[in-house]
């Protein structure tokens, strides 16, 4: 069985060991429960133009049998401040390497960047990469391509929580009103295409019960175990109701288990860990 997931960078954050994330904890189950070896290939995307495309042009090279297609709030709900605001990273690293030397807990050198960062984002400096609206129908667009290939079986995550790092009201309250609107329209959809969607119809709530790691973006272990949950129920749902047996993975002479593209509509740039979520 070959899974294509069209993620972020919480298939591949560091901050949680391989072993404990969602794509490899899903394997080990649908592994015990089917009897097939799964083999999974990893995408990590960026909402451009030729997204639908490029999306196209990997079923065609990794003929998946699955595709679970992670929607990432992180490109419309994160507020991203110019490069010319952006005079926290320097601080955060000087306080990282004093941490190391003091043996201070990674939080606390989180915190001095979100302190700094807060201030800035206040006064008004700053916005989100994109509107919900053209998500929306972005993704649209990658669902209705997907659905083309009728070989392949698509599930659909749906944006979980908002990605504001700063965990003020005011901040959250309105990550959440975009995050809610995009999930609200991808509910929908799914449900008139017939496509399965996993949803969380609260995302401050999901926030409040500390799922996420330190940096206040990429989901925890103890939220890994949820994803895998809700992935592993639908995947099996799929396969006991279709009968197939799997591909066995890309072709020879294809991308191993994981590869993250770096191609143009992919998450771009060599901060790919911080771009992506």
């Amino acid at each position: 069985m070959h899974i294509l997931r069209l993620g972020n960078s919480a298939d591949t954050f560091p901050g949680v060991p391989e072993e404990a994330r969602s794509a490899s904890i899903t394997a080990r189950a649908v592994e015990a429960a089917t009897g097939e070896p799964v083999e999974t290939t990893f995408r990590h995307l960026w909402p451009a133009e030729e997204l639908p495309g490029l999306i196209e042009s990997w079923i065609v090279r990794y003929q998946p049998d699955f595709v679970i297609f992670w929607v990432n709030g992180y490109w419309f709900t994160y507020v991203e401040l110019p490069e010319a605001r952006r005079s926290n990273r320097g601080i955060v690293k000087a306080a990282g390497r004093f941490a190391a030397r003091a043996r201070l807990k990674k939080a606390l050198v989180y915190r001095v960047g979100k302190v700094r960062r807060q201030v800035q984002v206040w006064r008004g400096v700053g916005r989100e990469f994109f509107e919900p609206e053209d998500i929306i129908a972005l993704n649209e667009s990658v669902i209705r391509r997907v659905l083309q290939h009728e070989e392949v079986s698509l599930i659909v995550r749906g944006p979980v929580y908002p990605n504001v790092t700063i965990l003020n009201r005011s901040m959250l309250a309105r990550g959440e009103v975009r995050r809610r609107i995009v999930h609200r329209a991808l509910e929908a959809l799914c449900a008139q295409l017939h496509v399965p969607y996993i949803g969380e119809a609260d995302g401050l709530a999901y926030i409040g019960q500390k799922y996420l790691c330190d940096d206040g973006l990429h989901p925890n272990e103890k939220a890994h175990l949820r994803l895998a949950a809700e992935e592993t129920e639908e995947l099996l749902k799929i396969w006991r109701a279709s009968g197939r047996t799997g591909s066995g993975g890309p072709k020879e002479g294809t991308a191993g288990p994981v590869e993250v593209s770096t191609r143009t509509g992919a998450c771009p740039g060599s901060e790919a860990a911080v771009r992506c979520r």
